[in-house]
């Protein structure tokens, strides 16, 4: 329940960045900082809502080491996907981290036999390709490397228990 109330308490902290979402978000123009913040900006209410849902369902998996990795993963790919500086402000919002849990949780529900729910979280994150305004690849990169992740998580599960059984 603890980390309900923590996740719900980031998600209230982001909506009160909301106004300054132009100066957080990232794109080929802007500042250095922005890599590190667009992460915790939203356009707009609505955009806010979508992202705060996805983490407050997904409060049960997030963990420090995966949210650290999350992040870094995030401000990584910020420097090497070229972000549109267009019409918009740039990139911004949670949903990339959102999407590295959605990678991370996709091999589970693959192996679980809920299959088709892994291939609707791709779906969905596909579909961003098709629609104006949203930041499709970083979204696919951080799912792919949620995926990734999911099985260094295992190696290291593996190792770990191997070394303690003994």
């Amino acid at each position: 329940m603890k980390r309900l109330y923590i996740t719900g308490a980031a998600v209230f902290g982001m909506a009160m960045l909301i106004p300054m979402a132009p100066w957080l978000a990232v794109n080929d123009n802007s500042p250095l900082y922005t890599h590190f913040t667009y992460q915790f900006a939203h356009a707009h209410i609505l955009h806010w809502l979508v992202n705060g849902w996805a983490l407050l369902v997904l409060h049960n998996v997030l963990r420090i080491h995966r949210l650290a990795i999350a992040y870094i993963l995030s401000v990584l790919m910020s420097f090497t996907v070229t972000v549109s500086s267009g019409s918009h402000a740039g990139t911004l919002g949670s949903s990339v981290i959102t999407c590295f849990f959605f990678g991370l949780l996709a091999p589970y529900f693959w192996r679980k036999g809920e299959r088709l729910t892994a291939v609707m979280m791709l779906a969905l994150i596909i579909i961003g390709f098709f629609i104006s305004g949203i930041a499709a690849m970083p979204h696919l990169i951080m799912f792919l490397s949620g995926i990734v992740w999911f099985f260094i998580e295992r190696i290291y599960r593996s190792i770990f228990l191997f070394i303690n059984d003994q």
